[in-house]
């Protein structure tokens, strides 16, 4: 399968990389494989502190996969295939909270390995003292 075919499937067909516990790609599998079967994959967190110096939540969209409904202390998500840390932290950023141009302060690796999820990952502090738009979708 092709990205442009996943893509075309919604999220549970993007195409998205497993990984080991070192974050070294093992092969490449569809979202919905990844949460099917629990797989180890690679996702980045932004933590958003405003101009007052307070953080900045959000509500996650009831039809998530992953803790729909629940608050979030921070904006992220699951890298695409080939994608860099600091570019998916920016991606997810731009998607989830409309926030452009923001300077990403990486803080630090994150493992997370449980019952729902296995997670290889890497946290970010955005400081950002301009409107946080949230699409109705994420």
């Amino acid at each position: 399968m092709s990205p442009a075919e996943g893509a075309s499937e919604g999220p549970a067909g993007e195409l998205v990389e497993v990984v080991d516990g070192s974050g070294a790609v093992v092969r490449v599998a569809t979202r919905a494989e990844v949460r099917a079967g629990n797989l180890r994959h690679r996702c980045t967190y932004i933590a958003v502190v405003d101009g007052d110096g307070q953080l900045v939540v959000h509500q996650r969209a009831d039809w998530k996969d992953v803790y729909p409904g629940f608050w979030d202390l921070c904006f992220g998500g699951i890298c695409g295939v080939g994608e860099d840390w600091e570019r998916s932290a920016a991606r997810e950023l731009a998607e989830e909270a409309g926030i452009t141009g923001a300077a990403l302060r990486p803080l630090a690796p994150v493992t997370y390995d449980a019952d729902d999820g296995h997670i290889v990952g890497r946290a970010y502090l955005a400081r950002w003292s301009g409107p946080v738009t949230c699409p109705a979708g994420e």
